[in-house]
């Protein structure tokens, strides 16, 4: 008698709901789920066809509702909440839970391999790395070229040289220096006098005799940087790209613009060739 009786109660709890349901697998279903919904959790971004929304389950720690809208042809994620509490991602320490998978913050690890980096596992945890670059793997003193390199020439930005230093063929120096964020060098060229002037500005000694021809210009040295090394009579007309000859470049010179003149600037800047090794 006791025995039926067990068996019908056991019966009566099964056909009410109140008997635990067995499941299978990390992820499953929450409560009754819209038409439409398939009966396990669709990754996300995997194709889908037919229109459906509010399709929830359980995603490890965290509950998350899938849609697919059929111009889209894929399944999105939105994560409800989480249980603990989802931890932001500056804040996450490893193992936290996380609520968007693939979620990522930190200093990008680079050549250097350095800083901290945290990313959001396929299972809501958050997984901490972290190394020992940063300014620690940039020692930046790597050997210089043998001879000076090209302008926008690729280099080594963490373990290369800043900077390098070539004597020129007039006597002045050029610097290659290594670019941060772009890795290529910069190139510039000091303390080279230009080439002598045409013989027709030469042949003009004096600002006087200089001033006669529109074709020359007399120049003095200005208070700004890199003034121009003496007095003289030059051309008139600034060089500029590719108007130099052979093992030249076009530097930058600081003049003074008020000489002989009543005026209170006392820099201005002309651009002439150059001497370049």
């Amino acid at each position: 008698m006791k025995a039926t009786w067990k068996t019908w109660a056991f019966a009566m709890m099964a056909a009410a709901g109140m008997l635990p349901l067995g499941c299978s697998g990390s992820v499953v279903e929450i409560g009754a789920q819209p038409p439409g919904c398939p009966k396990a959790a669709p990754k996300a971004g995997t194709t889908c066809s037919a229109a459906v929304s509010g399709c929830t389950y359980a995603e490890g720690p965290c509950t998350v509702e899938l849609s697919c809208e059929a111009k889209d042809g894929a399944w999105q994620s939105q994560t409800k909440s989480c249980s603990p509490t989802a931890k932001e991602c500056s804040a996450g320490q490893d193992g936290d839970v996380c609520a968007v998978i693939g979620e990522s913050c930190g200093e990008s690890p680079g050549p250097c391999l350095g800083g901290f980096f945290n990313t959001c596992g396929d299972d809501h945890h958050w997984h901490t790395s972290s190394g020992t670059g940063g300014d620690d793997c940039c020692p930046l003193n790597g050997a210089c070229p043998g001879s000076p390199p090209s302008e926008g020439a690729p280099c080594d930005a963490c373990f290369g040289p800043p900077s390098c230093h070539y004597d020129n063929a007039c006597g002045g120096t050029t610097t290659a220096t290594c670019g941060g964020m772009d890795a290529v060098w910069h190139v510039l060229v000091n303390d080279c006098p230009p080439p002598p002037p045409p013989d027709f500005c030469t042949s003009n000694t004096t600002p006087d005799t200089c001033a006669t021809d529109p074709s020359c210009r007399w120049l003095t040295p200005g208070c700004g940087d890199n003034p121009i090394w003496a007095p003289g009579c030059f051309t008139a007309t600034d060089c500029g790209p590719g108007t130099c000859g052979p093992s030249q470049a076009c530097q930058a010179y600081s003049y003074d613009p008020c000489f002989q003149k009543k005026c209170d600037a006392c820099s201005a800047t002309a651009s002439l060739c150059v001497g370049f090794l």
